[in-house]
């Protein structure tokens, strides 16, 4: 994370539902040495954007506006 954003520590996952503000859903278990990334998270919303930010504190309250990935998820209703 400190390659992307100056003193950033940690990417955090949030989930948007349509519309709405983001939460956080956690934060990702990064592997530098084998660049894998693992996390696991659940939301009651069908359609939804997963965002990653790269964030300085694994407890903020919001996702910063330095998003690395977003990925739009539409399940089956």
């Amino acid at each position: 994370p400190e390659r992307i954003r100056r003193r950033a520590t940690v990417y955090i996952v949030g989930i948007q539902p349509n519309d709405a503000k983001p939460t956080m859903a956690g934060r990702l278990e990064y592997d530098p040495d084998d660049r894998i990334d693992r996390m696991r998270a659940t939301t009651p919303h069908t359609n939804v954007k997963v965002l990653v930010t790269a964030e300085a504190d694994a407890q903020a309250a919001s996702p910063s506006d330095v998003v690395v990935a977003r990925q739009e998820v539409a399940g089956e209703d």
